[in-house]
């Protein structure tokens, strides 16, 4: 717990506009990971298409990722890759930050990020199959 709560302090002073919140999603409902949210406009001018970026740090395992997800015209759509050198730059800035304060943990590669499984029921009301990302860091019940 006292490793979260450095990391959330380290996290904090890379936003550079407060007039964005900062959500902590790591205790609603027993999730698996820690998990805070924010807007990528906190910390760099963005593209207004860029909704909320999420770090997600597992309790079950010694993984990491981060997650952005953009509004498309019909939906909004999860993506694990940076878009932009500001966003390689934040990227690298939380990856010294988990280096710092969970430094046995990895950060879990795209490719497995994004594959989705069929035959694994979510309890999170996805109308799509669940990812990795969702099982490993939000689905508390599979």
């Amino acid at each position: 717990m006292s490793k979260w709560k450095s990391f959330k302090e380290k996290f904090e002073k890379l936003i550079t506009d407060r007039s964005y919140s900062l959500s902590d999603y790591s205790f609603g409902g027993g999730s698996p990971s820690f998990h805070v949210s924010v807007s990528p406009n906190a910390f760099m001018e963005t593209d207004n298409n860029v909704l909320v970026f999420t770090i997600a740090i597992s309790v079950i395992s010694d993984f990491w990722a981060y997650r952005f997800i953009d509004r498309t015209d019909t939906a909004w759509e999860a993506r694990y890759s940076p878009a932009s050198e500001k966003e390689r730059e934040l990227l690298s800035q939380v990856g010294q930050i988990m280096k710092e304060t969970f430094p046995g943990h990895r950060l879990l590669e795209e490719k497995y990020l994004s594959e989705a499984y069929d035959d694994v029921e979510s309890s999170i009301g996805l109308k799509r199959s669940p990812s990795v990302f969702d099982l490993l860091f939000v689905d508390h019940d599979n």
